[in-house]
């Protein structure tokens, strides 16, 4: 009789992101579930971290999960071709699914195909089958709609087969019904929440959260740092303003941060690179309010991947009693309950007078602050935990971690 083996691939592990949250928190959850069960996460070599890290990093306890490292295939020969290499890099990441009974995709625009008895797909946001290119009329889109179909029909029918596909948000379930026209459910990702609310070390700081990188699906760093610089012109020249984030291996990070410093020089705009979570947590701890402004300016119907698939660190704000102040996009409507647990916005002035009205009354901002902390607890980690419990039990029935038999692959199709 074989152990009961379960997969988790994140191509992007040592990133140590919101993605990565959720997968700490699912293998502490799988490990309680499945005790008699191997557990392995799958990643490659350029993205390993040590299961410890990660462990540490989120703050939860893994004591059977294993690293496996994936073998990489270059296809140098097929550098020209990057459709058909990414083809046959999901193909092979789809067949290499079939050494586990449960395995799970935790990569965001993965296609890979499943081929084990059990299968979940997390699904952080969908990967479009019109490239950017093909999304807006043009007489090259009517031409190449042949290649947009056949690329739509590959997504649904590979991704088709997994038997439980999850989103991270309903602004994210809407757009995978939209790109690959397949059903799908609703799970949030897991939040540390903080028990009780304690405002007493609040100060007059403004928190912003979010990886610091160029181009696509960046925070908009510069939009937050000239809004402050407008503001202490408005007369708040006594607050500050904290922005952490990661920082990236994406080309153009270090001139984008050299940019951002120039543009802060002289104002009490401070940079926290790479925050421990101790650090982070005391920021979260002192600052009054919370800034986001990724999706500011996109383009939502051509390229819905901007904006903010859900908003983690809003909800981490919000469970520490920081009022957030967020771009009206993506997953931040589904948070934010307008002027009781905080401020959704879609211009500069709109942003700058919410926080203006809540600098200058403490009363009121205390009062948002409690709310936004009551509201919080729906995306708790005991949350998340019961509906990943109820879900896993309903996909893999009991004792089926106990007796393994032959792996078939799932025959799910939309």
């Amino acid at each position: 009789m074989s152990r009961f083996r379960i997969g988790l691939f994140d191509a992007y592990l040592s990133t140590l992101g919101g993605g990565e949250n959720f997968l700490a928190v699912l293998c502490e959850l799988i490990e309680q579930e499945f005790p008699e069960a191997d557990v392995e996460v799958l990643t490659y070599a350029p993205y390993a971290v040590d299961i410890a890290r990660l462990a540490e990093r989120f703050g939860v306890e893994l004591r059977r999960t294993r690293l496996r490292l994936i073998p990489t295939i270059s296809r140098d020969r097929l550098r020209h071709f990057p459709v058909l290499q990414r083809y046959l890099h999901e193909r092979d990441l789809g067949r290499l699914s079939a050494d586990y009974d449960l395995f799970v995709n935790n990569t965001i625009y993965s296609i890979a195909p499943a081929a084990s008895r059990y299968s979940v797909y997390m699904c952080m946001f969908p990967l479009d089958p019109a490239p950017v290119g093909l999304r807006r009329p043009s007489r090259r889109r009517r031409l190449l709609a042949p290649y947009v179909a056949a690329r739509r029909a590959l997504y649904h029918r590979w991704i088709g087969r997994y038997d439980l596909l999850l989103c991270n948000s309903e602004y994210t379930r809407r757009w995978a019904s939209r790109m690959w026209r397949l059903d799908s459910h609703v799970l949030y990702p897991p939040v540390e929440l903080r028990p009780r609310l304690q405002l007493e070390g609040k100060t007059k700081s403004i928190l912003s959260i979010g990886r610091f990188f160029a181009g696509n699906h960046n925070k908009k760093h510069d939009i937050l740092i000239n809004a402050f610089v407008t503001l202490r012109l408005l007369g708040l020249a006594d607050w500050d303003l904290h922005l952490v984030g990661g920082r990236t291996d994406v080309a153009g990070t270090d001139e984008y941060i050299a940019d951002l410093e120039r543009r802060a020089e002289g104002h009490p705009v401070h940079f926290h690179f790479d925050a421990s979570r101790e650090l982070l947590a005391s920021l979260l701890g002192s600052a009054s309010l919370f800034w986001q402004a990724t999706g500011f300016e996109e383009d939502e119907e051509n390229e819905p991947e901007k904006l903010e698939h859900f908003g983690v660190s809003t909800v981490e704000a919000m469970t520490h009693g920081c009022v957030p102040l967020v771009y009206r996009s993506g997953g931040q409507p589904e948070i934010i309950e307008q002027g009781a647990t905080g401020f959704l916005w879609r211009t500069l002035p709109e942003l700058l007078a919410h926080t203006i009205e809540l600098a200058r009354e403490p009363v009121e901002r205390e009062r948002m602050a409690r709310a936004a902390h009551h509201a919080s607890k729906r995306y708790g980690r005991e949350a998340f935990r019961r509906e990943v419990r109820a879900l896993l039990h309903q996909l893999v029935p009991d004792g089926a971690a106990l007796v393994v038999g032959p792996r078939i692959p799932a025959a799910r199709s939309g």
